[in-house]
């Protein structure tokens, strides 16, 4: 795995992946996109995906490039979430 690229920043991604569905389960929404996929074009651009960095997109907000620290990134994750079931409580 030494050799492959980005291995270690690919292990740091599947980490924090793990992380989040044992913390939001069901109630978040996880997709992976890969940037030479002809069918997301329109979000690569959009969001300036590039193959060398993973970029965190959130309710169509960039939210981080790269690989966040596990606290910032849940600090973020968890305000949106909360806030979006907060919402959801109000329609009812």
């Amino acid at each position: 795995m030494k050799s492959f690229p980005l291995s270690g920043e690919r292990n740091r991604v599947g980490s924090l992946l793990v992380r989040l569905r044992e913390k939001f389960g069901d109630s978040l929404r996880v997709d992976l996109i890969d940037p030479r996929n002809i069918a997301f074009l329109f979000d690569i651009f959009r969001y300036h995906v590039k193959s060398t960095e993973p970029v965190w997109i959130l309710d169509g907000k960039v939210i981080f490039r790269g690989v966040p620290e596990w606290k910032d990134f849940c600090c973020v994750v968890d305000t949106v979430v909360h806030k979006d079931e907060t919402r959801g409580q109000e329609g009812e």
